[in-house]
């Protein structure tokens, strides 16, 4: 859907409930900044219904009062052509739910999931302590808290979402005999329609809390009935029994949060905070790496999907795309040849994709119908630096310091100038600098030139981050997905796997009996850490011939991701490669116990051949030492006896 909700320039709708849709919105701020956010539209059917309409616009002062950084934020309530609406906080990230349906809880470790259940306690206890103008307790309950209303975001933080179903107690309206909330999620009393407090949504934190530790839920049946006769009746397992990694201390806060009186349960969220985190104790290491797990696996699923089609026919499809778009903004200009804003928007576009020639034809325009237009000169700067033309660009900047000196966009030329020129140590500064004022937060030119520093520094998860934001901050930029899905290639090849081997050869050409050779060493799995793209295959098909899955890695950059998500039988690593040499590698990873006891390592090297090396790979537990080049019979003879323990 597009269109406009007053000021708000709708992109796509991302959700919708019973009383009401949620889009994706874009507003326009002074000087061409944008900022992204959520905005909830009641449905015309629901806003021709009093007490419907009556119960909207109570969510939104509710939510308004609660202001809290685990709490999704809402900034207005408005009303157009009677249709009301709410603007909320655009939340980079996934809820729960999703999360779920993307990764599984189980592969969520149990210290992320603290960490989680922690700040959503935080939020809720905030809640629960709000007060109206005159200091008098509101006692809200949310009465919905379930995996679809936390969000965690991209960059590791928690946020509770939806009180619109939430209660007040002292707003004068008696408590109704009706059950509000997701029944598979709701408190003892809460299936009986009694009043509520706020310990009713510490039982409900405790069922996700309890489902996100085993990766099932905590009471159970074959419909609605039977789960509110378990939620009223039975004791859960406790979740150190179903899943042995959950501290037994960790497991005791979770059943006391799913005690069936309420009297037994914690008090407040505060003191289920305060519980967990004795046992979270670096929490702002915990939440970083948070937000990288759940980028780094949205990011794959990404590429999964989109590598389901040919590379050819992606970027077909890709540029169909961008053809498409803009050549519906060219439409819009045939019928309006003298819009300066159109004719900014298709040079961006090519400026975007680094057609420079084709984005100066546009801005040349249009300049001769404004000469004065501060952003087309922008524009025109940024190619001449792009380009290194530094007369030219020094020409731009001089007009544009006239036209309009406290510009922000002229901070940003700055910050292209110093990442052109590889002035990294500058760049660096004020890159950090610009990051804190809000007005760069959502401004494309700023996310691309902060990614090309990221990808300068390697941090290519902070890369895919800023692609993806920029694609879901301006539609017509959506290719920025395309370069996610080949930067994802290159990262994440092993856990995707690139190098398929399509009917996997054997070393003289014939296919083997696949059936056969899996049954020969079932279950076996290597890692192969390899920069050179034929040794790799290479490895793949010996190691496939021999029984193992392989996961391959071409640096060392996802090496640790990789070994905390699985165990391997055998590693086999160059000793040479980006990023970082094999046996400072290799001594890291035992250092941090990364490398289980039964994990066999071998070593190859085309450089390293003295027996110095050898010696060095042996004193670290290096069991196979081997010069390239080597043969498929080398490395089959030392995996017959060094892993299947038998001799060929």
């Amino acid at each position: 859907m597009r269109g406009k909700v007053k000021d708000y320039e709708i992109i796509e709708k991302i959700a919708s409930g019973g009383m009401a849709d949620v889009f994706k919105a874009k507003k326009l701020g002074a000087r061409g900044f944008s900022k992204i956010f959520a905005i909830k539209v009641i449905k015309e059917d629901i806003s021709k219904d009093p007490k419907l309409k009556d119960m909207f616009v109570k969510e939104a002062e509710l939510s308004a009062r609660l202001v809290h950084p685990n709490i999704v934020q809402i900034f207005e309530l408005g009303e157009e052509d009677s249709v009301l609406y709410i603007v909320m906080e655009y939340i980079h990230g996934k809820n729960l739910r999703e999360i779920d349906k993307l990764i599984g809880f189980r592969k969520i470790s149990w210290k992320k999931s603290a960490y989680i259940a922690y700040k959503s306690a935080l939020g809720l206890d905030f809640a629960h302590g709000a007060k109206d103008h005159y200091g008098r307790p509101l006692e809200i309950v949310h009465r919905d808290i379930s995996p679809q209303n936390i969000m965690v975001t991209f960059s590791g933080e928690v946020k509770v979402a939806d009180f619109g179903i939430a209660k007040v107690a002292k707003d004068g309206i008696k408590e109704e005999k009706v059950l509000a909330g997701k029944y598979p999620f709701m408190s003892p009393e809460q299936t009986k329609g009694d009043v509520l407090d706020k310990r009713s949504d510490l039982f409900s934190l405790g069922i996700v809390f309890y489902q996100m530790l085993t990766g099932r839920p905590p009471f159970t049946g074959k419909n609605g009935l039977e789960i509110i006769k378990s939620i009223r009746n039975d004791a859960p397992t406790p979740p150190y029994k179903v899943n042995p990694d959950i501290p037994v201390n960790v497991s005791n806060i979770v059943m006391k949060c799913l005690e069936k009186e309420p009297d037994f349960r914690y008090n407040t969220g505060l003191e289920v905070a305060k519980d967990i985190e004795k046992y979270l104790p670096n929490l702002i290491d915990i939440s970083n790496k948070l937000g990288e797990f759940l980028l780094e696996k949205y990011t794959v699923n990404l590429s999964n999907n989109m590598t389901k089609t040919s590379l050819d026919q992606s970027m077909e499809s890709t540029e169909t795309q961008i053809s498409k778009t803009i050549s519906s903004i060219m439409e819009m200009l045939r019928e309006e040849p003298e819009n300066v804003e159109y004719l900014e928007k298709i040079g961006s576009i090519y400026l975007i994709q680094k057609k420079f020639d084709k984005a100066s034809e546009y801005f040349t325009r249009g300049l001769a119908l404004d000469d004065s237009n501060f952003l087309i000169r922008f524009r025109l700067a940024q190619i001449f630096l792009r380009k290194k033309d530094k007369y030219s660009f020094s020409h731009q900047y001089t007009i544009l310091k006239k036209l309009d000196p406290k510009n922000p966009h002229i901070d940003l030329l700055h910050l292209q100038y110093l990442i052109i020129f590889k002035k990294w140590k500058e760049a660096a500064k004020e890159l950090k600098r610009l990051a804190k004022i809000e007005d760069f937060q959502d401004n494309i030119d700023f996310l691309v030139l902060q990614a090309e520093y990221y990808s300068f520094k390697k941090e290519y998860s902070k890369v895919i981050n800023n692609y993806l934001k920029i694609s879901e901050i301006e539609p017509e930029f959506y290719f920025f997905k395309e370069e996610v899905r080949l930067l994802v290639e290159d990262l994440y090849v092993s856990i995707f796997g690139e190098e398929k081997i399509i009917g996997e050869m054997t070393s003289n050409g014939e296919k083997k009996d696949e059936e056969a050779r899996a049954k020969t060493y079932e279950g076996k799995k290597a890692l192969v850490i390899e920069d050179d793209k034929n040794t790799r295959i290479l490895l793949k098909i010996i190691l496939s011939d021999e029984g193992f899955s392989v996961d391959m890695a071409k640096s060392a950059f996802n090496v640790e991701k990789l070994l905390e998500m699985h165990d391997y039988d055998l590693i086999i690593m160059d000793v040479l490669m980006p990023g970082k040499n094999g046996f400072k590698l290799l001594e890291q990873l035992q250092k941090s116990n990364l490398i289980v006891e039964h994990t066999k390592v071998f070593m190859i090297s085309g450089i390293y051949k003295s027996a110095k090396f050898k010696n060095m790979a042996s004193d670290l537990g290096v069991l196979v030492y081997l010069e390239k080049p080597f043969t498929a019979k080398q490395i089959s003879r030392h995996i017959h006896k060094h892993v299947h323990g038998k001799v060929s």
